[in-house]
C-alpha cells in the first residue's frame, strides 16, 4: 500500500508538468501568430510606397476620377484603396491589378454605384496595398483630399 502512494505522487507531479507543457504550447502559439501578422504589415519592403492625391473630381454623371500620383519608392505596388466620406459616412473602394510606376500619375474614376451611400463626396483618402511576405497588406492612409471639384451639371430651364 505505501508504494501505491508514491506511484500517485509521481502521476500528479507528471501530470502537472504535462499542464504546464500544454499551457505554454498555447500561448507560444498565439503569440507567434499574433507575431507573423504585425510583421508582415510592418516589412521593410511594404514602407516605402508613397501615394497623393493630386486631384478629385466630381464628374457630371456622379462618377468620381481621383487623380494619384506615385512618389519615390521601391515597394511593390499591387493595388490602391480609396476611402471616400462625406462628412458623415465613408465608403472604402479598393482597385487590384494596379500598374503604377515610380513617380507615375494615373487618373481612377469610380462608377457612382461603387460608393452608393455616400451623399456628396466631401474627403477621398488613399491607402497603398502593397505585396508583402507574399500576399497583399493594405497600408495606413498616406495622402487626402479634402477640397473636391464638381464638374457644372447641366441646368435646364423650362418656360
Amino acid at each position: 500500500m505505501k508504494n501505491r502512494k508514491g506511484i500517485s505522487t509521481v502521476i500528479i507531479t507528471l501530470f502537472s508538468i504535462a499542464m504546464a507543457f500544454v499551457a505554454v504550447s498555447v500561448v507560444w502559439i498565439a503569440i507567434s501568430n499574433l507575431i507573423n501578422v504585425q510583421s508582415e504589415r510592418i516589412s521593410i519592403e511594404t514602407q516605402t510606397v508613397n501615394l497623393e492625391v493630386e486631384s478629385v473630381k466630381v464628374e457630371g454623371n456622379g462618377d468620381v476620377s481621383v487623380k494619384v500620383k506615385r512618389g519615390k519608392g521601391d515597394g511593390d505596388l499591387t493595388g490602391v484603396s480609396f476611402l471616400f466620406s462625406d462628412g458623415a459616412n465613408s465608403k472604402t473602394v479598393e482597385m487590384k491589378d494596379v500598374n503604377l510606376e515610380q513617380l507615375e500619375e494615373k487618373t481612377f474614376t469610380i462608377q457612382e454605384n461603387e460608393i452608393s451611400g455616400i451623399s456628396s463626396v466631401k474627403k477621398v483618402s488613399v491607402a497603398p496595398i502593397v505585396k508583402g511576405n507574399g500576399k497583399d497588406v493594405q497600408k495606413n492612409i498616406v495622402d487626402e483630399q479634402k477640397t473636391i471639384t464638381e464638374e457644372p451639371r447641366e441646368l435646364i430651364i423650362l418656360d
